[in-house]
Formats: C-alpha cells, sequence, structure tokens
C-alpha cells in the first residue's frame, strides 16, 4: 500500500536509546547535510559490535539498502546469526571455499572521466594494482621480490588478454630462486580456485542484490592471508563497479570487520572509498577492536566517516580510545574517557556523530547510548512474507 511505502520510506535508522528517558539516536544516514555515510565501530570481542552491525543491517535492508560483507573472520556466519536479522535481511551466503567468485583478478578496469570519454587501464597499471595487493599482504617481500612481480605480471598481460592465476604461478617459476619464492606464497590460493574469470554476471547486479538484502562474501576455511588477498581484489572489483553503476541515490553499504587487516595505504581501495565513495552511494561500516597500530594518517583518513561508535575497548587498547574521544569532545579530558569508556558494559558504546536537534540544527555530539535490542525495533510488523524472492516486498 501506498501507507506501507510511506512508512519505509521515513524509517529512521536507529542506533540506540540515551538515558533513563531512553531518547532514541539515529544514524542521520539520509541526512542532506551529513557528508558521507561511512560508520566505524570500535571495540574489542564480546562487546557488542557484530550485534549491533546486525541491527544496523536490518534497519537498512527497510529503506531498500542492500548491504555486501565480506566475513573473514566468521563473525557472520548465518547460522550463528540473530533470527531477526535473518527475516529481515534474508543473508545469503558465498562460499569461496566451494563457489569461485565471478571475479578476475587481472582484469582491466575503465573509468569514465566525463561523458563519453573512457579509459582502460593498461597492462602496467593492472600490474601495479596487483602488485600492491601482495605486497600488502606479504610484508617479508624484498624490493627485488616485488619487482619481479611488477616485471612478470606486465608481460603476461601485455601478451595475454585472458591472463590467469595460473600463468602467473608459471611464468614466476621460470624467474629463478626470488621468482619461485613468490609463487610459493601464492600457490595456495591457485589451488583453491577462488575466482570464475568466466562468469557472465557478478554478486552487485540489481537483480542479485533485489533478492537479498545482506549478501555475504564467506571466506571461511580459506587461510589468513589469502583471505585478505581476496577481500582485496574484491573490494577493487566493488570499487570499479560502483564507478560505472553506483549513484548517491542509490546506496550499498559494505561492511568489513577486523579491518585493521586490511590495506589502508594511500590509493588503497579502502583509501578511496572512505574519500569518494559518498558519491557513488558507498556507505563503508568498518569496525575494528585496535586502533593503536593505524599511523596518525591512516587514523585521519579513518577519521574522516562522519559516525563513529565506541564500545568497550581491550585492556590494551583503552588509552588510544580515551586518546581519540578527548580529540572529538574536548570537554572531557583523556583520563576522564578512560573512566568512561571501563564502565561500558556489553551492548553499550559511546556515539560520536551528527544530529538533528528539530530545530534546524545539524550538530556533531558524544552521547551514551544503549544498543536498541532487535525485538525492540519494530520489525516484526513489516517481516516479509517467508515465500518472497524480494526484501523489497514491503514496498
Amino acid at each position: 500500500t501506498s501507507e506501507t511505502v510511506d512508512i519505509i520510506a521515513d524509517r529512521k535508522i536507529v542506533i540506540g536509546t540515551e538515558g533513563r528517558k531512553q531518547i532514541p539516536i539515529y544514524w542521520e544516514y539520509n541526512h542532506k547535510k551529513l557528508s558521507n555515510r561511512h560508520l566505524l565501530i570500535f571495540g574489542s570481542s564480546g562487546s557488542g559490535k557484530t550485534y549491533a552491525i546486525q541491527c544496523l543491517l536490518s534497519e537498512l535492508a527497510l529503506t531498500g539498502v542492500s548491504s555486501f560483507i565480506i566475513d573473514y573472520t566468521d563473525g557472520f556466519l548465518k547460522h550463528q546469526s540473530e533470527f531477526i536479522y535473518q527475516d529481515v535481511c534474508k543473508p545469503q551466503e558465498y562460499f569461496v571455499i566451494q563457489d569461485p567468485l565471478p571475479i578476475n583478478p587481472f582484469k582491466s578496469y575503465s573509468t569514465e572521466i566525463f561523458p563519453g570519454q573512457i579509459i582502460v587501464e593498461r597492462p602496467f597499471q593492472v600490474a601495479i594494482r596487483v602488485k600492491n595487493i601482495l605486497n600488502s599482504v606479504y610484508t617479508d617481500f624484498g624490493s627485488q621480490q616485488v619487482a619481479i612481480i611488477d616485471k612478470v605480471l606486465e608481460a603476461g598481460l601485455t601478451a595475454n588478454p585472458n591472463y590467469n592465476l595460473e600463468g602467473f604461478v608459471e611464468d614466476l617459476e621460470d624467474e629463478g630462486t626470488r621468482g619461485e619464492s613468490v609463487a610459493n606464497k601464492i600457490r595456495t590460493l591457485v589451488k583453491m580456485n577462488c575466482f570464475d574469470n568466466t562468469a557472465p554476471t557478478n554478486l552487485y547486479e540489481d537483480e542479485v542484490r533485489k533478492k537479498h538484502a545482506v549478501q555475504i562474501i564467506q571466506l571461511t576455511q580459506i587461510p589468513k592471508d589469502l583471505q585478505r588477498i581476496i577481500t582485496e581484489f574484491v573490494l577493487w572489483d566493488l570499487w570499479a563497479y560502483v564507478q560505472k553503476h553506483g549513484h548517491k541515490d542509490k546506496p550499498i553499504t559494505i561492511v568489513l570487520d577486523e579491518m585493521q587487516n586490511l590495506d589502508h595505504s594511500s590509493d588503497s581501495p579502502i583509501d578511496k572509498l572512505l574519500r569518494e565513495g559518498r558519491k557513488f552511494g558507498i556507505s563503508l561500516v568498518l569496525a575494528t577492536q585496535t586502533v593503536s597500530n593505524f599511523t596518525n594518517e591512516q587514523k585521519d583518513r579513518l577519521f574522516q566517516a562522519s559516525t563513529k561508535l565506541f564500545f568497550k575497548p581491550a585492556t590494551t587498547e583503552i588509552s588510544s580510545f580515551a586518546d581519540l574521544l578527548s580529540k572529538v569532545h574536548p570537554e572531557l579530558r583523556k583520563s576522564d574517557w578512560i573512566e568512561q569508556l571501563n564502565s561500558l558494559e556489553k551492548g553499550q558504546c559511546f556515539f560520536a556523530g551528527y544530529i538533528d536537534d528539530g530545530r534546524g540544527q545539524f550538530k556533531e555530539v558524544v552521547r551514551k547510548l544503549d544498543i536498541t535490542a532487535l525485538e525492540e525495533r519494530g520489525f516484526t510488523s513489516y517481516i516479509s512474507d517467508k515465500q518472497s524472492d524480494s526484501f523489497f516486498v514491503c514496498i
């Protein structure tokens, strides 16, 4: 009905409630004054981060926003998630260990710099991108090994537009000891057959996304270093897709837990998505247990995110979290924030973000919140018929 459409279109993204009066605090996702839709979530294991993400993804689903989770932590295995979240979001899992991703890791991406003018990546540019991914994961590579990666990739891509990982490993093995040492690192990736270069469609097409509010690229049972490589390839592919098809009025949410393990260097996909994602509809939800291993430059880049949630940190991270909060909210000293963070219980967090006070002011605040439980969010009246193929059924 038209009434249902209006309710869903106007639905606010509730994060939690403040104080005894339980004043609701919202993620102002669609506010015209919000500079970006990125959300950072800090907190230790067991503090309530994953539950909060399930709550927010459920809220987003009922506004018609689809989400992608790249799960390299086993934190979002569907059978371990909340039932209400499952009913609302209908999460679809893609187990890469069983079904190769429809991604070509050596694809030459194209960019439309202005209408009608398209530039396609040349082999040396693809080689640089892949080299940077491998170098960010295998930090023990020396300069000569990195140079061999560059050389072999560019030569292979120039000679064969259909160049693949198998050919790359074979060509590395022909480069002697240093090439062999690089080949040894990625040989397991080849054996696992994680990519399907011939797939006709990808996971981001509208008709695929309409069937499931949440899609999970599940990297369970894959070695940690290979999980990171696959994640970086997926992020590059997503970035290329939204540059062509993304729009600020067609948002897509990308969820990355334990994001400290990924590449945060300048011009990495996370860097590009943080800086330029808004105009393509990208909303990053980045969660981490630690901030102490980020450089100041990386922290500055991350803190461009308009909304941040601070759950209770591990003891080793309290000082770092308190330092960040004292800069966001300088009215309290770092020692005060240490005390405040220590007082948090599971499911509680400090919200640092923007609110509309209803009087024409859109301002940044810090508030202590209780995350609103799934059972208290009024989802039951919106949960669609389980026989339906589309999570947009209510519209």
